[in-house]
């Protein structure tokens, strides 16, 4: 799930744009065989599949090694999910997440009532049951790191969602 998003492969597209029209600008210049811009534009149009076989190896490997909770709620309003499901964040910090960080968390919704979390922090119990404030603090992280929409299983929504 961490890979199959948008996000990251289109901002590597837009890179590998800029690199690509570079190339054909110095091969027109040069009058070079177009090689070099030919083999970005395929790495462009690859880019998606490309990421996801080489991300979601490592991504697996890393989460592997951190401790997991299943969240378990029995809150109406339950988890939401978006178009960029998992979550990293550093909690109650304006950090950037960085994956080597002590305090970083990732989430991603398994079910409405089910959510996994990862820490480097070691947790005792594999399932824990939370209260509606732990929900709400999940679903406003899942709203801040979507991209264009997020979903409530049974359409509710909550104005907390959205404070920052």
């Amino acid at each position: 799930m961490f890979a199959r998003t948008e996000r990251t492969p289109d901002s590597i597209r837009q890179l590998l744009r800029g690199a690509q029209d570079q190339a054909a600008r110095l091969e027109r210049r040069r009058n070079a065989s177009p090689t070099l811009s030919e083999e970005l534009n395929s790495m462009r149009i690859n880019t998606a599949p490309d990421y996801v076989a080489i991300m979601t190896p490592k991504i697996a490997d890393v989460l592997s090694n951190m401790s997991l909770t299943i969240l378990v709620t029995g809150d109406n309003a339950g988890f939401i999910t978006s178009d960029e499901p998992c979550v990293q964040c550093i909690p109650y910090s304006r950090q950037r997440p960085f994956i080597g960080d002590p305090n970083v968390e990732f989430t991603m919704p398994l079910t409405p009532l089910h959510l996994a979390l990862f820490t480097w922090r070691q947790q005792r119990d594999l399932y824990r049951p939370i209260n509606e404030d732990v929900v709400d603090e999940a679903n406003s992280r899942a709203v801040f790191n979507c991209n264009r929409e997020f979903i409530s299983w049974k359409g509710m929504i909550r104005d907390c969602w959205f404070s920052a």
